[in-house]
């Protein structure tokens, strides 16, 4: 197995993939949900933009988790050992706990995996059994209606089901809505605002927001995090298709669209797990900040602020690669080998060993004797040792 500097040494293009690179993707990756998931339950002036750009970035730290020759190294001496300690410890003949921690990880990713996609062909089966509005009827002329007022002049297609007690968008490429029976006893008003709402979240593509994230979760299940943000997720697609669906409507109308939101709450029964519905159930909190928002009262940030703010997020992204935290530790015996190779001084079997965080590894006959500073390898038992650097050779 090769050391981090030997993977460096055979880098091309100066970018590689380090065990410790992975694992700081994943710690800016939780970070990053862990603030735009406050910034959905506490940040109510802040655009909808802003939350995917954090929540952007933080996937893209996930799934590129590079270091570059300039990447600087902080070795831990303390906290991180003792989880690599754990990591390596043989429990099942020489099989590891990375191993075994490895395996379940995943078999739960691909039980899930298997999971999500059975729920999208029940989905579809619900959506085949369902009845087809056709042209001409009323709610089909109604949600025309709706898509006009939206400047949608594409195609659609309108179902009533017994499946679920909510509207539901679940078209990827085309809108599909699902209209329960119950729903048909609606006000002309109230249908227009479902049926908008749902049609914004096809044209907003919402439903592929949704299924990304599912999808995250299946993946990093063991993360509690991805729970919450996904909770958190849902907040912020309802909330920005509230505000897109009423961004033109006068004060009557928006009251008939949290109208017809109430309304569909009263309804008892099934919630859909991979559709976009109009009114799922939630905390009364979470309701009365859907109501605050459609009467227009919260104000959010300028253009101007959310820009800054922007910029600031994607300092930190590009600042986030400048470092990596790994555990300390001997360097492997075929490393000090070839760094002790073709040398013929007196004290060759002992020499000082510098890393880029700018700690000095002190060895006698090849064994680790300590880290030392800057001004401690001025000492007189130091100083006239050899010093190699880990990836640029003997000075």
């Amino acid at each position: 197995m090769f050391s981090k500097e030997m993977i460096k040494m055979l880098s091309k293009n100066g970018m590689f993939v380090t065990g410790d690179s992975v694992i700081m993707g994943i710690l800016w990756f939780t970070v990053a949900l862990l603030i735009g998931s406050y910034l959905i339950a506490r940040g109510k002036k802040v655009r909808s933009e802003l939350v995917l750009l954090i929540f952007f970035l933080g996937i893209i730290r996930l799934i590129v988790p590079v270091e570059f020759w300039e990447t600087k190294e902080i070795h831990d001496w303390n906290i991180y050992p003792i989880f690599q300690s754990i990591w390596n410890t043989k429990v099942i003949g020489k099989v590891a706990v990375s191993t075994i921690c490895f395996w379940i990880w995943g078999l739960g990713s691909v039980l899930l995996l298997g999971d999500f996609c059975y729920k999208i062909f029940l989905m579809k089966r619900i959506i085949n059994q369902s009845r087809v509005v056709s042209d001409g009827d009323k709610l089909h002329e109604i949600c025309r209606e709706a898509a006009l007022q939206l400047n949608y002049k594409g195609k659609f297609k309108l179902v009533v089901t017994d499946g679920f007690s909510t509207a539901i968008s679940a078209g990827v490429f085309s809108p599909v809505i699902l209209i329960p029976n119950d729903m048909q006893n609606f006000t002309d008003g109230e249908l227009i605002g479902i049926l908008r709402h749902e049609l914004m979240h096809y044209l907003r593509k919402d439903l592929l927001i949704q299924w990304g994230m599912n999808f995250i979760q299946c993946l990093f299940w063991w993360n509690p995090i991805t729970y919450l943000v996904k909770s958190a997720i849902e907040q912020l697609i309802e909330l920005r298709c509230d505000s897109m669906v009423c961004k033109n409507l006068d004060d009557e109308s928006k009251l008939t669209y949290l109208q017809g939101i109430m309304h569909v709450l009263k309804m008892s029964g099934k919630e859909p797990e991979l559709g976009i519905g109009y009114a799922k159930k939630s905390t009364g909190k979470f309701l009365q900040r859907r109501f605050n928002e459609v009467l227009g009262n919260v104000k959010k940030h300028s253009k101007a602020v959310t820009v800054m703010l922007g910029l600031f997020c994607v300092s930190v992204f590009i600042f986030s690669y400048s470092f990596t935290i790994g555990p300390a530790g001997i360097p492997e015996e075929v490393y000090l080998q070839e760094l002790q190779e073709g040398t013929e001084e007196e004290n060759s079997e002992k020499f000082l060993l510098r890393f880029s965080d700018g700690t000095y590894w002190y060895f006698e006959d090849a064994y680790h004797n300590g880290i030392l500073t800057e001004k401690e390898i001025q000492q007189e038992k130091y100083k006239d040792l050899p010093i190699y650097d880990a990836m640029e050779g003997v000075q």
